[in-house]
């Protein structure tokens, strides 16, 4: 269940490169989705500039009943 959670944060990663939406509402609104798929934590990296605590704290507090690492 890993690889698909990846695959999807990858892709909207790249979209995000794209110009198609760059930020943390975005970024919230993938793991929204991921929760909503049953997907039960999300990693994240920092890298690229986006902040991965700020995100944790943000998605944290906007998406129940998902983890993080």
């Amino acid at each position: 269940m890993v690889l698909p959670a990846i695959h999807w944060l990858l892709r909207g990663w790249m979209r995000s490169r794209a110009g198609r939406g760059t930020g943390l509402d975005t970024q919230v609104e993938q793991i929204r989705a991921l929760a909503g798929r049953g997907f039960p934590s999300v990693w994240l990296a920092q890298m690229f500039g986006g902040d991965a605590l700020t995100t944790i704290a943000v998605a944290g507090s906007q998406v129940p009943g998902i983890e993080f690492g």
